[in-house]
C-alpha cells in the first residue's frame, strides 16, 4: 500500500474545521484519475463530491476525509484518497494516501502530472489469493 505522502504547493492547514473540508475539498479536485476499462480503453475516473468518511473529533493536527473515484458505469469506488493533515517537522500540512479498490491499472495525476500508479494485479485470477485487496476471481474455476 502506498504510504501516506505530503502533498507540495499544499495550501496552509485551515484553522476551522469548514475551512479545512473546503481545503480538502480543493485539493482532491487537483486529482484526476485515470484506469483501464474492460475493452483496454482509458477510463477517467469522476469523483463524488462529499467524502465517504470525514474523521472525527478533526483538529488542525489531524484532520481529514476518504475521497471517492468512481468508474461512469456505476458507484463503486475504483481509487479512494486520503487527504489529511498532519503534522510534519512542528508543522500541519496536508499530505495523500492513495487506497486501490480494483484489480484494473490506475493512474493518479495532479494537476496533469503522475503522482502515483497502481499497475493491473495479474494474480487475480489464482484461486488463492494474497493481495490486501483482491478476494473473488475474475474468471471461473476450471
Amino acid at each position: 500500500m502506498p504510504k501516506t505522502e505530503p502533498i507540495e504547493g499544499a495550501i496552509a492547514v485551515g484553522t476551522t474545521v469548514p475551512t479545512r473540508l473546503n481545503q480538502m475539498r480543493t485539493l482532491v479536485r487537483s486529482y484526476a484519475v485515470e484506469m483501464n476499462d474492460p475493452s483496454g480503453s482509458l477510463a477517467q475516473l469522476r469523483l463524488l463530491p462529499q467524502p465517504l468518511y470525514r474523521y472525527e473529533d478533526p483538529s488542525i493536527d489531524r484532520d481529514g476525509g476518504i475521497f471517492a473515484f468512481v468508474w461512469t458505469a456505476g458507484t463503486d469506488p475504483e481509487l479512494l484518497l486520503r487527504i489529511e493533515s498532519r503534522q510534519v517537522d512542528d508543522q500541519a500540512v496536508w499530505c495523500m494516501q492513495p487506497l486501490r479498490f480494483t484489480w484494473r491499472a490506475l493512474k493518479l495525476l495532479r494537476n496533469g502530472e503522475l503522482a502515483w500508479e497502481g499497475l493491473e494485479l495479474e494474480t487475480r485470477d489464482d484461486p488463492v489469493q494474497t493481495t490486501p485487496y483482491i478476494t473473488t476471481l475474475t474468471t471461473a474455476l476450471k
